[in-house]
């Protein structure tokens, strides 16, 4: 009994998972030792193996060895392998031994949520066992990897996430033509001006004593009785509004009838 514990123990021990999220990343740092050059004939490098790691342990700062990167590097590509059968009716990958499944089946399995364990190397190992994929395939993938880590893969992915992002964008947000828009915008300024316009009207004019001496002198008031002008207009506010609301031409007959009544000129 003791040993089949430390048999259940160690599994768990080995048992990795890998997120989407860690897998993106490996992805990455697989293209980047691609670009520079750590890969020789299809094979990536001791050195290749060791930055990975180094740059995925930064990343994610999980436990992550080289025995690690490799296994998921073996899941990816009878991952890959799988999909490109299962998506291109190919048969890349597929077994022909009695009870194999088409590719049309095998995809409907997929798109039900149904499809194999290729997380763990215990479920590939059982998929290896019943004939679901062989080592030919895994042995080929190689040609299959340089299509993951290509320049035109690996940039296509954030490119699709921000299209689709954006087609969501337009589907709930729908932009107005721009001539509509200048269109607003100009009524919006009129209709700014205009209040701006009735708000001036509506309130009294306010002149400056500078202003009613300078309109004083304009109309031609005898310096002897300008300055008792002046200070009649700034006594008398109400007196002083009805002189500058009359017409230019006007005020200087109108201020004397103000201050010596109607009959005297």
């Amino acid at each position: 009994m003791g040993k089949k514990k430390d048999n259940n123990d160690t599994n768990k021990k080995d048992r990795f998972l890998w997120t989407p999220q860690m897998d993106d990343r490996l992805i990455d740092a697989l293209y980047t030792q691609h670009v520079q050059g750590n890969r020789v004939d299809g094979n990536f490098t001791s050195k290749a193996y060791e930055n990975i790691v180094l740059e995925l342990r930064e990343k994610l700062g999980v436990d992550i060895d080289k025995d690690k990167v490799k296994n998921r590097m073996k899941s990816l590509k009878i991952n890959f392998s799988e999909c490109y059968d299962l998506f291109n009716k190919g048969g890349l990958s597929g077994a022909t031994g009695a009870g194999a499944e088409t590719a049309e089946e095998k995809r409907k399995r997929w798109d039900s949520g149904s499809g194999d364990d290729y997380e763990t190397l215990e479920g590939i190992d059982k998929l290896l066992s019943q004939n679901e994929v062989t080592l030919e395939s895994v042995a080929h993938m190689d040609d299959y990897m340089d299509i993951m880590v290509s320049p035109g893969i690996t940039s296509q992915i954030p490119t699709q996430n921000a299209q689709l992002k954006c087609k969501k964008r337009k589907a709930s947000n729908v932009e107005p033509n721009p001539d509509e828009m200048i269109k607003a915008i100009h009524s919006l300024a009129e209709a700014i001006k205009e209040g701006n316009s009735m708000f001036k009207k509506s309130q009294p004019q306010i002149y400056s004593e500078q202003e009613l001496w300078n309109d004083l002198q304009a109309i031609g008031f005898e310096q002897s009785i300008l300055t008792d002008a002046y200070l009649y207009l700034i006594e008398n506010p109400d007196k002083r509004r009805a002189f500058f609301g009359c017409p230019f031409e006007g005020r200087r007959d109108l201020l004397k009838r103000m201050m010596y009544g109607y009959g005297n000129h």
